[in-house]
């Protein structure tokens, strides 16, 4: 891939999540203004909204994968961002709850721009590398894009701030069309299948997902007079850390393998996740964050990576990693609760951290690994 087009990929992917979280905060202030004033009427409508983003963004992104491997995953990056400019668009100007939510829908129906641009660097001996930049650009975006919208919303109003979304979605739409693919026609070296891929980054993102939820608690706990921003500290000192070593562990994934990346991350992920039951001051816990932030990195990079090498049919396993991460933060929201009240916040760690270090049983079988070493001790690699 070019230089040029590589840097665009990355551009686009750190500007449209920007755009996307930027918009999301602006949403209830919309819903506010257009009758959901009470709490149980703006929890309903929030919920309600995004349910039915996330849900068809499971379904649509698999199907955005495979139509990418027939016609291009630059057409596709074009096609999600062209969607999300339209979707921000008519949150604009929505004049009921409902449109709000029909708004969000269809930015579901036509997610996908991650999968996509992952799919689209995939190509070549440097794909886990270029991966890991574009994952963490994404994740540098979705960091910056709600500072950016808490900051300017109370100056433009939520209208303003939505068109600007939408246009700077537009542009990028535009712009990603140019993008030169570089086909590149390999067979699957060890791959998973895309079944394998699916379950595990569900059951990843599952058990990942279960500790978000207790993080407030944790943080009251440890700081009760300052336990907001604690927990707000928590949440991004870990994803800070992802953005930052996401293309160390795409390089890492090309030089010791995917199978030893995914194994160490998921048990270092999975230790800390545990360890954060343990945590006796702010300080330490923030420590613990940025820890679990680092091999949760480092996880995610190779599963990717391993769907990265599917051959041509790369696009569809990148975007069934995509849709099986989200699924597992979607069971996760609603899991949470009632493990802790049985479990109780140590026990509920504890086995998410177990959950995670077990994630790599689900990529890669016995007949992978020997599979590798033939092609391993073949080349003389």
């Amino acid at each position: 891939m070019r230089p040029r087009d590589f840097s665009l990929v990355c551009i686009g992917q750190l500007l449209g999540l920007a755009a996307l979280e930027a918009g999301l905060c602006a949403t209830p202030a919309v819903l506010v203004s257009l009758g959901a004033e009470s709490d149980a009427s703006l929890v309903f409508w929030t919920g309600l909204s995004q349910g039915a983003a996330a849900g068809l963004a499971i379904v649509a992104i698999p199907v955005w994968g495979r139509v990418g491997d027939r016609m291009g995953r630059a057409r596709m990056l074009a096609r999600a961002q062209a969607g999300l400019a339209i979707a921000l668009a008519l949150m604009a100007f929505a004049r009921s709850p409902w449109q709000v939510v029909l708004a969000r829908a269809l930015q579901g129906a036509f997610a996908g721009t991650t999968p996509a641009a992952l799919a689209l660097v995939a190509g070549g001996g440097d794909g886990a590398r270029r991966m890991g930049w574009v994952q963490s650009y994404g994740l540098a975006g979705a960091v910056a894009g709600p500072l950016l919208g808490g900051l300017l919303l109370p100056f433009i109003g939520p209208a303003t701030l939505f068109l600007g979304g939408a246009s700077l979605c537009a542009v990028l739409a535009a712009a990603s069309w140019s993008v030169r693919e570089e086909l590149v026609s390999t067979a699957p070296r060890a791959a998973a299948g895309s079944a394998r891929l699916y379950a595990a980054a569900s059951g990843l993102s599952f058990f990942r997902a279960l500790e978000d939820p207790l993080l407030p608690v944790l943080a009251r706990a440890l700081a009760p007079a300052s336990w907001i921003a604690l927990a707000g500290a928590g949440l991004s000192v870990s994803r800070a850390v992802q953005a930052l070593v996401s293309p160390w562990w795409g390089r890492e994934c090309r030089r010791r393998g995917l199978q030893f990346i995914l194994a160490s991350s998921a048990l270092g992920a999975g230790l800390f996740t545990g360890a954060q039951a343990l945590a006796g001051t702010p300080a330490t816990l923030l420590i613990v964050r940025a820890a679990l932030g680092f091999f949760a990195a480092g996880a995610v990079a190779a599963l990717y990576a391993a769907a990265g090498e599917s051959g041509e049919r790369r696009g569809e396993a990148v975007a069934w990693t995509a849709s099986g991460l989200r699924l597992g933060g979607a069971l996760a929201a609603g899991a949470a609760g009632p493990l802790a009240a049985v479990l109780g916040i140590p026990g509920t760690l504890i086995l998410a951290g177990a959950g995670v270090a077990a994630v790599p049983r689900l990529v890669f079988r016995r007949e992978d690994k020997e599979e590798a070493c033939v092609v391993s001790c073949s080349t003389g690699t």
